[in-house]
């Protein structure tokens, strides 16, 4: 678990590539999915998932296992997946 005095602060690019900042204090920290997963699936709330870099990221989302993991959901939860390559 985070600690309560922890801030974090994702970095983005909007379209126009204007630089924005999210800093908070997040609830839940850990390198491990299935802990994610988990906490997700119970309501925690934004998820990020880093990856080393977008050739991954983007070999995690095309993955069978992926793929079949959202069959399996079916509409079991709401998502709304966004894939951008970190400042």
């Amino acid at each position: 678990m985070a600690s309560g005095d922890e801030r974090s602060t994702w970095r983005f690019l909007g379209v126009d590539g204007t630089p924005a900042e999210l800093t908070h204090s997040p609830r839940l920290r850990t390198d491990d999915l299935f802990t994610l997963r988990r906490a997700a699936l119970q309501g925690i709330g934004a998820v990020l998932v880093e990856f080393e870099n977008l050739a991954t990221a983007l070999a995690a989302y095309d993955a069978p296992d992926y793929k079949e993991a959202l069959r399996a959901l079916a509409d079991g939860a709401e998502r709304d997946l966004r894939i951008v390559e970190g400042v």
